[in-house]
This record gives structure tokens, sequence and C-alpha cells, in this order.
């Protein structure tokens, strides 16, 4: 092993920016040129309060597109975005946009339809703090997840992502960059935040390295 894992944690402030959509027409507005840190909010950092084992949509903008708008078929669409295939908010943000484009122009009478409540758009701002644990091998890597927060895991797991610019995660990383461990980096990148809970997502990753560390 090269180097250490450091381990992190991160708290959100969410700021209301006062801007609401009453429409289709105006969320698509509102995305277009809102801050990354409402795409985020949005998107990302709803990972954080949602089971989806239990629930419906995996973002607000889905969620409000059924619910408020009426308009399941523009949620499903949505809701069918999956984050890992985006290593950018940018790039995540034109996607979104092309599927609320692509649905308009087949439904253009709905574009500026009343909904039965407004998108209020809000924003988070990271602030990022360490928790003084410190991984020297996989042993104590495995040790330190089983003991972290469902927020460390968020931010090393889920945010990691839109650091590094590729999809992966902090943990995958320095396993194949620092221990060499490429088979075990891979083994955490197939798990789903999407169908498990950060929690059970943190009793896996323990696991897998744990075991590995027992049989090593």
């Amino acid at each position: 092993m090269d180097a250490p894992f450091h381990f992190h944690t991160s708290s959100d402030l969410v700021i209301l920016t006062g801007d609401r959509a009453t429409s289709v027409e105006d969320l698509r507005a509102l995305l277009a040129s809102c801050n990354e840190g409402c795409v985020f909010h949005h998107t990302f950092q709803v990972l954080l309060g949602h089971h989806y084992v239990g629930e419906r949509y995996a973002n607000d903008f889905a969620h409000w597109f059924h619910v408020a708008a009426g308009e399941p078929s523009l949620a499903e669409r949505v809701a069918a975005v999956d984050i890992r295939d985006f290593v950018s908010l940018g790039e995540l943000r034109a996607h979104l946009l092309e599927l609320i484009d692509g649905y308009l122009a087949d439904n253009s009478g709905i574009a500026s339809r009343p909904a039965r409540f407004p998108f209020h758009v809000c924003r988070s701002i990271s602030v990022v703090m360490p928790t003084g644990r410190v991984a020297y091998g996989l042993e104590d890597f495995a040790s330190h997840v089983r003991a972290s927060t469902k927020r460390t895991i968020f931010y090393h797991f889920v945010e990691a992502r839109l650091r590094l610019g590729f999809q992966s995660n902090d943990f995958s990383y320095w396993l194949e960059t620092q221990c060499d461990r490429p088979d075990l980096a891979e083994q955490l990148n197939r798990l789903d935040f999407y169908h498990f809970t950060l929690e059970n997502i943190r009793t896996r990753i323990a696991d897998i390295i744990g075991r590995e560390a027992q049989a090593a």
C-alpha cells in the first residue's frame, strides 16, 4: 500500500433560492439557469434522505412531475436517469433538459398548465471535514467503514464521482491505485445505491473488504 485512506464527512447547508416553478415549462427554465448546487441537491443530495427500496422516484424532479404536474410519463423518464452515468453536474443537467424537451415536443399542450403545487428550488453547499479515521490496510479500512456515518459513506461513495471526474468512488479509487486491488475496486463499483440504502451499502462494503482482509 502506498498511501493510507483518510475518511471524511460532510455537512450540507440547504438554501431556499426563492425560485419556484408552477408549470413544467417553468421548471425546465429554472433547471436550465440554476446554480449547479441546485441540480446536486435535487438529484444527488436527495439520496441521503430517501430509501429507494420502498420509494417510487429517485429524484425530486421526477416526484414533482408526477405528483404536482400530473405527468407520470415524464416522471418515469426523469426517474430512469442514473446519476452514476454522469461525471459532472453539467452533463446531468443537459441530459435532464433533453428529456424534458423531448417530452414537451410531443406534448406541447401541457407545458404551461398550472401544477397542483409549486416546485421550490433549493441549493446545497457542502462543508467537508476530516473524521480522524485513517486506514493503513484492508483490515483497518473495513473496521472504519463499519463505524462510519451515513454522511461519510455518501461523501466517499456517491458524491465522489463529481470530484474524481469518472464513474467510480473514493473507496474503489484507493483500492485500485494504492492497494493494487482492482478486483476489490470493481466489486465496490458494482454496488447499487439505488437499490440499497446507504446503511446497506456501508455493511456490504465492510463485509467485502473484511472477508478479504481475513483471507489474506
